[in-house]
């Protein structure tokens, strides 16, 4: 998102910085006409296929939608595109919508695919969109496909058919809170004097979110509670990628426990927990690839000054399937961490609410 600043060309600069940023990497671009009620779009004409670029026109302010600080879902859908046509008998790879507003700002929504890219990637081609779009002629970090370089996983050994997975579906709320950056430093620095060791923004939050969502839910204690996220496994290739490789390249990683456990342990002893599973990663990510035994999308610059604001949209299709959270940066000037959740449903919501202020206030009181 941008300042409320930005000239009359915005649209024409993202959209020629886009194809031409696409054309280094895969040579590929769109085409597209519509209207909606309270957003109008259109596409300009471009060359080739593979990306759909949608220019669209607000009839507000930043300022009368908050900057989009928490703006309800029916909102957020209208940033992105949408009715995506099929493009001579392929879907396009990646939906650009770049919204301007009355105040002269704007919005850019993103649609991409992780068969293409991770956020590591989206984030390096949003940021030599950037570069274009302030003048530089080359992008400073060079994209490299290097997908030939990367070994081919060891064959799997499929087990038996088993009966198909069943699906839950939950009706899970949003649920934000927002993590002053003293708060987030005095949890540390707690985990530090309890523990001599060091942790990670990520480490003390996602403990936050895990042991207050156990606690929120009381499940029987026997119930076994699982913590799944993504790790960037860039590091642990051999040979390891050069600096442009825009893949996707991302491992999951898992920790198990049981829900008494969780529910009752300190919040140094979850934070070891979740460090020493991270510690593993390596060992399986290369047995997982050879058979032996970061996102810095926030606040680009388009030219017109750093972006207010960065997050995610609410994809339903995984928020009612999976519970679900997302690390953000809030909107600017705040410092901090937005912790964006999709893990309860209304009734556990006020609990889950009070969970995290406990936790803030036993831990952070300490110091």
């Amino acid at each position: 998102m941008g300042d409320c600043h930005v000239s009359d060309t915005v649209h024409k600069r993202i959209r020629v910085s886009r194809a031409k940023n696409w054309e280094t990497a895969l040579n590929r671009i769109p085409r597209k006409i519509e209207q909606m009620e309270e957003i109008k779009k259109c596409e300009k004409d471009v060359a080739d296929e593979g990306v759909w670029f949608v220019e669209a026109y607000a009839d507000s302010t930043l300022a009368d939608v908050n900057y989009i600080d928490d703006a309800p879902l029916n909102l957020q859908e209208k940033l992105l595109p949408n009715s995506i046509p099929v493009l001579k008998g392929q879907d396009p790879v990646v939906l650009m919508q770049v919204t301007s507003f009355k105040c002269r700002g704007f919005m850019m929504g993103v649609i991409f695919p992780h068969s293409i890219s991770d956020g590591t990637g989206i984030s390096q081609f949003l940021n030599t969109v950037g570069e274009f779009t302030r003048g530089l002629e080359h992008p400073s970090v060079e994209p490299v496909w290097f997908r030939d370089e990367i070994p081919t996983p060891s064959p799997l050994r499929l087990p038996k058919a088993t009966p198909p997975v069943l699906i839950s579906y939950y009706e899970l709320k949003y649920a934000p809170f927002d993590f002053s950056r003293h708060q987030i430093d005095r949890l540390k620095r707690e985990f530090t004097l309890l523990s001599g060791k060091a942790c990670s923004t990520f480490e003390v939050l996602t403990t936050i979110l895990w042991k207050s969502r156990t606690r929120a839910i009381n499940l029987l204690h026997s119930s076994i509670i699982k913590l799944i996220f993504y790790s960037n496994a860039r590091h642990f290739l051999n040979p390891q990628p050069p600096k442009g490789f825009y893949r996707n390249c991302i491992f999951l990683v898992t920790v198990a426990i049981s829900s008494g456990w969780l529910a009752e342990a300190p919040l140094e002893e979850v934070v070891k927990l979740i460090q020493e599973t991270k510690a593993k990663f390596p060992y399986h990510f290369n047995k997982w690839m050879y058979g032996k035994g970061g996102e810095g999308k926030y606040f680009i610059d388009y030219g017109w000054g750093r972006s207010i604001q960065a997050f995610p949209i609410e994809l339903s299709h995984i928020m009612n399937t999976h519970p679900f959270g997302f690390l953000c940066m809030p909107s600017r000037p705040k410092t901090g961490i937005r912790l964006k959740t999709w893990c309860v449903d209304d009734i556990h919501i006020p609990s889950f609410h009070d969970e995290i202020i406990k936790l803030l206030k036993l831990n952070c009181s300490k110091l």
